[in-house]
């Protein structure tokens, strides 16, 4: 952004040392060692509520959501209208489960998660602070069959998906349980809306 840099009316600018004499002199330069990380902790102090993928929620279990007597929460859990949480899930403390959200039997999801709206979790372990974003598929079986003249026999899925700690998961995202081993995603991952991982 450069040429861009020449003719800004900012105020005031985000820029690597090596750019810091190309700043026009009524601009106020905030010399940094990565200018776009710079500018991503800028906006998460400004605007905290764009961190979460829908609008705040607010604490607490909908008499609306069905969450069965099996179900383990820890405290601070929210469980929004319409979500619907399995026997024997266990819930991490501080995590939110928005509307429509279901949660499948057995589902391990860990502290300060947040699974968007319409998402499916099943055969999966969550870590901490994972989010999924509306309409993500997680846990549910992959493409698995024997093919042959005789017709498609399906070979039995029985792998889980183990989603480590830090990670989101973008829109409408399916994320298929192992055949015969689990499905991991490492600590840290980023993925994009609308991806397909079996």
């Amino acid at each position: 952004y450069l040429k861009q840099l020449e003719t800004t009316g900012a105020a005031a600018c985000l820029v690597g040392k090596r750019h810091k004499d190309k700043v026009p002199e009524d601009v106020a330069v905030l010399v940094c060692e990565d200018a776009y990380r710079s500018w991503a902790k800028v906006l998460a102090k400004l605007f905290p509520e764009a961190m979460l993928p829908t609008e705040p929620a607010r604490s607490g279990i909908s008499e609306r959501a069905v969450v069965d007597p099996t179900a383990t929460l820890e405290d601070n859990v929210t469980i929004e209208a319409g979500a619907v949480i399995g026997a024997n899930a266990d819930i991490g403390s501080g995590s939110v489960i928005r509307s429509n959200a279901v949660i499948g039997y057995g589902v391990k999801i860990g502290r300060d998660c947040v699974i968007g709206p319409n998402c499916t979790v099943q055969h999966s372990v969550l870590g901490n602070r994972v989010t999924f974003h509306p309409g993500v598929c997680c846990g549910q079986d992959g493409f698995g069959y024997a093919m042959g003249p005789q017709g498609h026999l399906k070979v039995p899925q029985v792998g889980r998906v183990i989603v480590q700690d830090d990670v989101e998961v973008g829109a409408s995202t399916t994320i298929d349980r192992g055949a015969n081993r689990d499905t991991i995603i490492g600590e840290g991952t980023k993925i994009d809306n609308q991806v397909q991982i079996g």
